[in-house]
């Protein structure tokens, strides 16, 4: 990561720096992004950019810090809208979304994009940090009143699960728009059966009845 004398750049050449690093990760797979490319994009000096970053890896990771940060932000203000309710949260995020998305919000797209043009990158591992998915600074805010476990383990794997219907429509949604309203549908039963999942004990079936009597 670089260290503060990145922030010793001028604004104008460190904004013209970052947007041609988005340019070059959210077009061209990881493997092939040119650091040369990059530099030359936004008119920083090849010695210059090293005096800040290792290389590739190092800007690679300092973009997923800032999105780490945007989402952990934007998933924070939704947990205070839906006052802890974690099984709300996804349907709000996902409308938020469908309103945002006229309006070209960039971060959701870019995220999506590298995804596309790297299959098999293990999302969850690249935008986390330990813990392995649920965030510090999120835990405090959910309500687990009604969990059935309220064991940090439990709580984040029903996050996890939470997360992934959320994410899984998104990406439907951004290839085929015309299916909002269903994807909408989907993540509302999605999120039901993890709630149910998640709050209610679990009992054992019913034994099968006969002649009303049971067996």
């Amino acid at each position: 990561m670089p260290t503060g004398t990145f922030f010793r750049l001028p604004e104008e050449k460190r904004m013209r720096l970052m947007e041609s690093a988005w340019e070059e990760f959210t077009h061209i797979s990881y493997a092939d992004v040119s650091i040369n490319k990059i530099i030359q994009a936004a008119g920083i000096p090849r010695g210059s950019f090293y005096q800040y970053f290792d290389g590739k890896e190092d800007l690679f990771f300092y973009l997923l810090d800032d999105v780490r940060n945007h989402f952990i932000q934007a998933l924070k203000s939704l947990l205070l809208d839906v006052d802890g309710d974690l099984f709300s949260l996804p349907m709000l995020a996902y409308d938020q979304f469908l309103q945002r998305r006229e309006r070209g919000d960039l971060m959701p797209r870019r995220c999506i994009q590298i995804l596309r043009i790297n299959p098999g990158m293990d999302m969850f591992q690249t935008f986390s940090k330990p813990p392995f998915f649920l965030p510090d600074e999120l835990f405090p805010l959910i309500d687990t009143a009604q969990f059935r476990c309220r064991d940090r383990n439990f709580v984040e794997s029903t996050f996890f699960l939470s997360i992934m219907c959320l994410i899984s429509v998104i990406m439907d949604t951004f290839a085929h728009t015309e299916r909002a309203a269903l994807q909408r549908t989907v993540l509302r039963e999605r999120i039901e059966i993890v709630k149910r999942g998640c709050l209610l004990p679990c009992q054992e079936a019913p034994q099968q009845q006969q002649g009303g009597k049971q067996v």
